[in-house]
């Protein structure tokens, strides 16, 4: 394998481990208030901590090595502050950690500087997440999404011998196939799946309106 197609086999990996739209990102994208820590975005961000240390996913190319690097080290600081939350003094199963709400009254230099450390870790790690996909996108080894298998197709004649093409449509995960006759589409312009200026924006966007309003109960006190 040269290491252009070891680059982009790499590329793929990253986008699997942790994909535009995952949860995690789009909760960090709000940038909504650190003071607690849904424990569920502590097993996600582990999770993809976890997947991109994983020994397939190294690059050969210098900037896209440092890169990947930058956003594995924010991912590992990021994970460093949350273990420095506690879980709340309340009866029931743990949901959330926090930083320590007294500490507003007996130390409240403590508590700023701790949302302080913890706002600056999630601002890292999706500034390093645009860094990676930047510098995929300007290597050449950006993945782009998946087209679907291509159709199975052969050609029958009708009554006046005029050929008809029919297309099996691929049909994948118990999915059901069906097969039609060709029909001309109209063209549309191509846009780049993945834009580093309209990055936030549309991470932001992929949250429906309900996840955003359980995000923001749970994060905010």
């Amino acid at each position: 394998m040269t290491a252009v197609g070891s680059d982009a086999a790499a590329a793929v990996r990253v986008m699997r481990a942790v994909p535009a739209d995952a949860t995690w990102l789009t909760t960090l994208s709000q940038q909504m208030p650190m003071h607690r820590i849904r424990c569920s975005l502590g097993d996600d961000v582990r999770a993809a901590l976890q997947a991109l240390r994983r020994p397939d996913i190294r690059f050969t190319d210098p900037d896209l090595a440092d890169a990947h690097r930058h956003l594995v080290n924010a991912l590992i600081h990021l994970v460093d502050e949350f273990d420095g939350t506690y879980a709340p003094d309340s009866p029931g199963p743990v949901t959330y950690t926090e930083v320590p709400p007294e500490w507003k009254r007996i130390d409240r230099n403590r508590y700023d500087q701790a949302l302080r450390d913890l706002s600056r870790a999630r601002d890292t790690v999706l500034d390093r997440y645009e860094e990676l996909m930047t510098t995929m996108s300007s290597t050449g080894n950006m993945p782009s999404p998946q087209d679907p298998a291509p159709a199975q197709g052969f050609t029958v004649s009708s009554g006046d011998h005029s050929p008809i093409n029919l297309n099996a449509a691929h049909a994948t995960n118990g999915a059901t196939a069906s097969a039609g006759t060709n029909q001309p589409t109209a063209s549309s312009p191509s846009v780049p799946w993945y834009r580093s200026n309209l990055f936030y924006t549309a991470i932001s966007a992929i949250g429906t309106v309900g996840a955003t309003v359980i995000a923001y109960f749970a994060l905010v006190k």
